[in-house]
C-alpha cells in the first residue's frame, strides 16, 4: 500500500549497492522494484525508465530470472 515509502526504501538500497559497487542480479531486482513502485504511483515515464534500466543490468550481469520478472 505505501508505495512512496517503498520507493524511498528501494532507492536507499540502490544507493548502498552503488556505493559498494555491487553489480549482480539483486541490482536488477531493486531497479525493477523501483519501476514497479513508480507504476503504482501512476508515473509511467519514470516506471518505464527504471524497468528498461533493470533489463539492461540483467543483460550485463546475465541474470535471466530477474529479466523475466521485469
Amino acid at each position: 500500500g505505501d508505495y512512496k515509502k517503498g520507493l524511498e526504501l528501494y532507492q536507499q538500497s540502490l544507493a548502498i549497492m552503488k556505493r559498494a559497487n555491487d553489480l549482480n542480479e539483486n541490482l536488477c531486482i531493486i531497479q525493477a522494484a523501483i519501476g514497479e513502485s513508480y507504476f503504482y504511483l501512476n508515473d509511467f515515464p519514470e516506471s518505464e525508465k527504471w524497468l528498461k534500466e533493470s533489463l539492461k543490468t540483467c543483460e550485463l550481469v546475465g541474470a535471466i530470472r530477474p529479466k523475466t520478472d521485469a
